[in-house]
């Protein structure tokens, strides 16, 4: 079977050639992609539809019959041989066609050697004699015409002189009226940066941050109820046991890159909360936080003080109320008196659970309220504070179960108020019960009278230090039924906080 090889078919891209694959002796080039080069193939090629990537020239354009190099333009137009063939073919076959080809190659043909270039210039001949120089004639000019243009020149370099010395004039106002504009803009981004700066420490000033609150003392200590270096010294007794923080509805893991607020801002926010009492949207808006970040800050940071204080072992050591026994107890025959106790209640909110009021009701305060027992020693230390318990249980109850009495040594005296009936309790750890006498007839007789008047003289130290705690208001306030869990915790966290930093309370 025969078999077909695909061969490229190529012709000549001019316009005025004929040339083609089945031409003999004929060498093809393919066509430049240079801009200028092709300037010079389009002379020669005449056509408009060249395909500068596919089409291809002949060896025929070139006078030397090949192209020695590819920036060796094309300089023939039309071959003699193209003209011939075309008048024979007209001769045999005439056509318009056939005629405007033939008028166009004549033409071609023509220009081509008209314009043709000699390669070498012709020389004159030798006989061809010199053509002589005409002479110029010199014009003469008078003295006063040559004194009329000196004038008007003079003139003209006055008059340019002028106007260079205005401009010069002109280029210094503005030279001046430029230092000027300068020194105005130094004055004005100065002023402005005094008044930038001053706009950022009011704006630092008016955020709810430790950095920004601490060159304000009198408002850290309207706020949270401390002094600046109250503040300090707790948040560093505090800082190596910040990492056991626990804050509820929260992930566990270290967060610290996610903090809206930072350690100091979140201890600053709790106790400006219990101080004033404040509803947990006030100082969201105020830290610019939400609602729930800041309950979750009160709850935990409320469980970390309470269970880091309770931590904290408040016996004294042996002597200690033997060499610090205020001279009062002593002038007044009770300076055996080792521990002073007594109850404060707290308001709670009634709840739609009718057993939960009728434990938590107070008989006392006819309300239904949170009890809770505290115990200092004679000189005004804090020794023990309760946990809240329900207003209906009894003072006996809580001092039983609070086991207070069992750091007092034997022998030594209770003080207490008298609705605070120990007595029995006392008796059974080897203790005397000290309390202003009950009155069983319609008057009291002088020696009670006195006895009254010397113990309630003494307990004013327990009650002053009740009220001490209380000045953080959210401990006045009605405390919600939802959070009964947090009445106890936010008591001792100020209990303590009155015993360690506060000057003591207890006599002098």
């Amino acid at each position: 079977m025969a078999t077909y090889t695909k061969t490229w078919h190529w012709n000549c891209a001019s316009s005025l050639c004929t040339n083609n694959y089945r031409t003999k002796g004929i060498t093809y080039y393919t066509l430049p992609s240079d801009p200028e080069l092709q300037k010079g193939y389009r002379k020669v090629l005449m056509n408009e539809n060249i395909n500068w990537r596919k089409h291809v020239i002949c060896s025929a354009h070139w006078s030397s019959g090949k192209r020695e190099n590819k920036n060796q333009l094309p300089d023939i137009i039309c071959t003699k041989e193209y003209a011939a063939n075309l008048e024979k073919e007209y001769s045999q076959k005439p056509s318009r066609e056939l005629k405007r080809k033939i008028d166009c190659t004549k033409t071609v043909l023509t220009s081509s050697n008209a314009n043709t270039v000699r390669s070498t210039p012709r020389k004159p001949p030798k006989d061809r004699s010199e053509t002589p120089v005409p002479r110029v004639k010199k014009r003469r000019v008078s003295a006063a015409n040559v004194e009329k243009e000196n004038q008007k020149l003079k003139s003209q370099v006055e008059s340019l002189t002028r106007e260079l010395n205005g401009k010069k004039a002109l280029i210094e106002d503005l030279q001046q009226q430029l230092s000027k504009t300068q020194t105005e803009l130094e004055k004005n981004a100065a002023n402005n940066s005094q008044q930038l700066n001053a706009m950022k420490k009011a704006l630092e000033g008016q955020t709810f941050s430790y950095e920004a609150l601490m060159r304000y003392p009198d408002r850290i200590y309207y706020m949270t109820g401390l002094t600046l270096s109250e503040l300090d010294c707790l948040y560093e007794c505090l800082e190596p046991f910040l990492h056991t923080i626990v804050y509820p509805d929260c992930n566990n893991d270290d967060s610290s890159h996610l903090r809206k607020l930072d350690t100091k801002t979140e201890l600053i926010s709790f106790l400006t909360i219990c101080r004033h009492a404040l509803d947990l949207g006030v100082i969201a808006w105020m830290t610019g936080s939400s609602i729930s970040t800041m309950s979750r800050i009160f709850v935990g940071w409320c469980v970390f003080l309470s269970t880091i204080f309770e931590s904290i072992d408040l016996t004294p050591l042996p002597g200690f109320l033997n060499d610090y026994m205020p001279k009062c107890f002593m002038e007044s025959g009770y300076g055996d008196t080792a521990l002073i106790g007594d109850a404060t209640e707290i308001w709670i909110c009634q709840s739609e659970n009718f057993d939960i009021n009728n434990i938590t009701f107070s008989n006392y305060k006819n309300h239904t309220t949170g009890k809770i027992c505290l115990w200092t020693l004679p000189p005004g230390f804090l020794l023990k504070c309760t946990d809240a318990f329900p207003g209906s249980i009894s003072d006996a109850d809580i001092t039983e179960q609070s086991c207070v009495l069992d750091t007092v040594t034997k022998g030594k005296t209770v003080m207490t108020d008298k609705g605070f009936n120990i007595t029995d309790i006392c008796h059974e750890k080897g203790l005397l019960h000290n309390r202003p006498p009950m009155k069983f007839s319609h008057q009291f007789d002088e020696t009670e009278v006195v006895k009254n008047f010397d113990i309630a003289t003494l307990r004013i130290y327990i009650e002053n230090y009740i009220g001490r705690i209380r000045d953080w208001q959210i401990l006045s306030k009605t405390w919600p039924s939802s959070r009964i869990d947090l009445l106890g915790c936010c008591f001792q966290i100020f209990a303590h906080i009155v015993n360690m930093l506060k000057k003591p309370v207890g006599p002098k």
